[in-house]
């Protein structure tokens, strides 16, 4: 699996469309927290029943998702986890953590994007520039406990695909 890591708004879902142009080989997903956040709010569930659908949906798939070289997605069970964190769902934290232990995480390739664009509200993600600095800490002390492998991707989405690319390239 290719694993994009990084908070909301930096960028994630920008540069697998720009990748999708480059990779055919690569099936792409931008995850599912925007049409269950969407949907959630269509039929008046709060932000935690929301998170713990999402929870459930990334439980299913972390276990399949983990054996796929060519699957690309700007969401896994570390960003179920540092939301969770983020939001006091303390009975959602120990859950993720094992999810995620029993992947088998050392064989994904990890994209780390730090915050460098402006935070844009369009109504899925969540808002606030503390929030978002929030996650962020919490993906790198996470990355940094479990000693994660991963590049990081910096600068415009040009200069953060060709990093990229070079990455997946060099794996082929």
């Amino acid at each position: 699996m290719i694993a994009l890591i990084g908070a909301h708004s930096t960028g994630k879902t920008t540069l697998l469309q720009e990748l999708r142009k480059h990779r055919k080989d690569i099936y792409i997903s931008d995850g599912w927290g925007r049409p269950i956040i969407s949907a959630g709010k269509r039929i008046g569930l709060n932000q935690k029943e929301c998170q713990e659908i999402i929870n459930e949906v990334s439980t299913f798939k972390w276990h399949e998702d983990c054996e796929m070289s060519n699957y690309a997605c700007t969401r896994t069970v570390i960003d179920e986890y540092a939301y969770s964190k983020a939001f006091g769902h303390d009975e959602f934290i120990v859950d993720r953590l094992k999810v995620f232990e029993k992947g088998n995480f050392h064989n994904n390739t990890y994209f780390y994007l730090p915050i460098e664009f402006p935070l844009v509200e369009d109504g899925f993600r969540y808002a606030g520039a503390e929030l978002r600095k929030q996650i962020d800490d919490i993906l790198k002390n996470f990355i940094e406990y479990y000693e994660l492998n991963v590049t990081v991707l910096s600068g415009s989405v040009q200069e953060r695909l060709e990093t990229m690319l070079k990455v997946l390239n060099s794996k082929k």
